[in-house]
């Protein structure tokens, strides 16, 4: 199973999918933590305050992962900002603990690592999926051309957005009553980590965005860079 991770430095936000031996209480209720107070009535009995709760998650890497791979973990736990996305499953995850590996057959190259992640969402019921006031709109694969001397823009509605994955034309978003952010993963077979720069803007009902892929990667079969968008949308009234 593949998930994508995100996490955001100094104003610019990176991704990458790695390869998972297990993912534990993402998609399924495997590790709930109760967000809660239990009473001592005088009478001696109990009453339980219950808010809701966090999911916790175990994300347990493939002993293959590659060096880029490794960097790019060790990155996502020093950050501030990350995120974890395994098919409509969004996480805003905190991580507290210290990223160790285990060598497997005590080998150097057969190094696995196990994620202790918290979603720091309040949930109150289970979701199979993204959260209620949250609706999630795909791209097509796009060429991605941006360099960090000359980052990308990216338009909804306008090529080489134009249209969402299924053809259709993306809806009016408002500044005022949506708030977007963009998770993005290297498609068509080039692997690379993409940076997006600054936050997405409003203007005109549309969305934009500038990004870049890194100076070091693997590009697709035709000596190009592709990436896929995944544009998450939240009412904020």
């Amino acid at each position: 199973m593949d998930a994508t991770f995100f996490y955001t430095l100094s104003g610019l936000t990176y991704s990458r999918t790695i390869e998972l031996l297990k993912l534990q209480g993402m998609d399924e209720p495997d590790h709930l933590e109760k967000i809660g107070v239990v009473h001592d009535i005088l009478d001696g009995s109990l009453s339980e305050q219950i808010l809701g709760f966090h999911k916790i998650i175990e994300a347990t890497v493939r002993a293959n992962t590659t060096p880029l791979d490794r960097r790019f973990l060790a990155q996502f736990i020093l950050a501030e900002s990350k995120t974890l996305v395994y098919g409509n499953y969004v996480s805003n995850v905190v991580h507290d603990k210290e990223l160790v590996s285990e060598w497997l057959y005590a080998c150097e190259h057969c190094r696995e690592f196990t994620l202790a992640l918290t979603d720091s969402h309040v949930y109150t019921a289970w979701s199979d999926g993204t959260i209620a006031d949250t609706n999630m709109y795909y791209t097509a694969i796009v060429e991605i051309t941006g360099t960090l001397a000359s980052p990308q823009t990216f338009t909804t509605n306008v090529a080489p957005l134009a249209t969402d994955i299924w053809g259709n034309s993306f809806p009016a978003f408002s500044g005022t009553v949506h708030k977007a952010s963009i998770l993005a993963i290297s498609a068509a077979y080039s692997q690379f980590v993409y940076c997006q720069v600054g936050e997405v803007t409003v203007s005109a009902g549309n969305l934009t965005w500038q990004g870049f892929a890194s100076d070091f990667g693997t590009p697709a079969d035709d000596g190009k860079y592709y990436v896929k968008f995944t544009i998450s949308v939240q009412t904020t009234t």
